[in-house]
């Protein structure tokens, strides 16, 4: 067989698993989480009301994609469910237009109609149809941004000493494993959320999800072990799985484009820095603005490695905002995996740091460009 690829012909048997949405059959290296999201979801299956679950973990560390899980294997049951992405539906009143949608099966008028005439109506049919219901508030930081997380909750929480007798639990996703000290006592109370926590993937799980999505999406013979061995060291390097993931797919591509039957180290360039490109644009986009001014701050330092106390200063010439704030968007930015912060052992009580990007800075530059 020639090695050249003929303009008819491709690399991929099943491009779809290469998609940032894509759920595959078996989620693998989540067998415990998934099974306490399970125990949890056990008494709706009886009747009665499901217990609260708090998601905790990185980025792209299998999240999202559990709750989807989860939620395909209530399909057949009468269990009705309501899936948030709160970075697109990031108040309380539209987390409530979502839910309304999932309910009645068409979206509510887009004005006129207040909260408390919404939360009614839905409500009443949630009591109506006399099912259980599970709400998933992925990515809950963004709500937190925006001061919505502790009304949000209490609302759907509370919702059963107004219209009695429903049974509403809810799931919730973080990316900070300290996001409780910004929930009031209430709704901690309130809640009473069993704690699942989602770690990073060591390298050999990194690469039984990578190999396995290779078999799953492309041809046999087109990216052979070696080849994905350095996607897998690129992928742990950045302790991001989408990396890894959008490197096997532009490699293919870049390969594809240039008639080639196999991926070769040349196509992993470009994979890696399109890859990077994608991922840093998405994540820009849900951030706020104080974090976006701290990260074109770090930009404008122009330095591999600047202090907190340094950054800070800069900070304050532009924001007024606080310092406790400020090492609160540290964290958040830390905990993303764009910046890598060490203690120095200088300053107040030893806590300033140094920080650097994870990242070259060049991609961050063209990501801010995007956005």
């Amino acid at each position: 067989m020639s090695d050249i690829l003929m303009r008819d012909e491709t690399l991929f048997k099943n491009p779809e698993v290469f998609e940032f949405d894509y759920l595959p059959d078996v989620l693998l290296h989540r067998d415990s989480q998934l099974q306490s999201m399970r125990f949890a979801i056990l008494p709706a299956l009886r009747g009665l009301s499901p217990l609260n679950s708090i998601l905790i973990g990185p980025p792209a560390t299998g999240k999202t994609s559990a709750v989807k899980f989860i939620f395909r294997e209530l399909e057949d049951t009468d269990i009705l469910k309501a899936y948030v992405n709160c970075n697109v539906d990031h108040t309380r009143h539209l987390i409530l237009s979502r839910i309304f949608k999932e309910i009645f099966g068409f979206k509510p008028p887009l004005s006129g109609v207040s909260f408390a005439q919404l939360f009614e109506k839905v409500m009443k049919r949630i009591k109506e149809m006399g099912k259980p219901l599970i709400v998933a508030l992925d990515d809950i930081n963004a709500l937190i941004e925006d001061r919505e997380l502790d009304d949000t909750v209490n609302s759907l929480l509370r919702a059963g000493e107004v219209f009695e007798g429903l049974k509403i639990g809810i799931i919730l996703v973080a990316s900070e494993v300290d996001f409780r000290r910004m929930m009031s006592s209430r709704t901690s109370s309130i809640l009473q959320a069993q704690e699942i926590v989602f770690p990073p993937y060591t390298r050999d799980e990194i690469r039984g999800i990578l190999k396995r999505r290779v078999e799953l999406g492309l041809y046999s013979g087109v990216m052979n072990d070696e080849i994905l061995e350095k996607i897998v060291e690129e992928t742990e390097k950045a302790g991001d799985l989408r990396l890894g993931i959008g490197m096997i797919k532009f490699s293919a591509l870049h390969a594809e484009r240039n008639a080639r039957r196999k991926v070769i180290e040349e196509d992993l360039d470009f994979a890696l820095s399109k890859s990077q490109k994608n991922i840093f644009a998405s994540i820009l986009s849900n951030l706020g603005k104080n974090e976006l001014l701290i990260l074109k701050k770090i930009l404008e330092a122009d330095k591999e490695v600047i202090s907190s106390g340094e950054l800070y200063r800069m900070i304050s010439e532009e924001s007024k905002m606080g310092y406790t704030t400020f090492y609160e968007h540290l964290n958040k930015l830390d905990n993303l995996r764009i910046i890598h912060m060490d203690f120095t052992g200088k300053g107040r009580r030893g806590r300033t740091r140094n920080i650097k990007l994870r990242y070259p800075r060049e991609i961050l530059q063209e990501s801010f460009k995007m956005l």
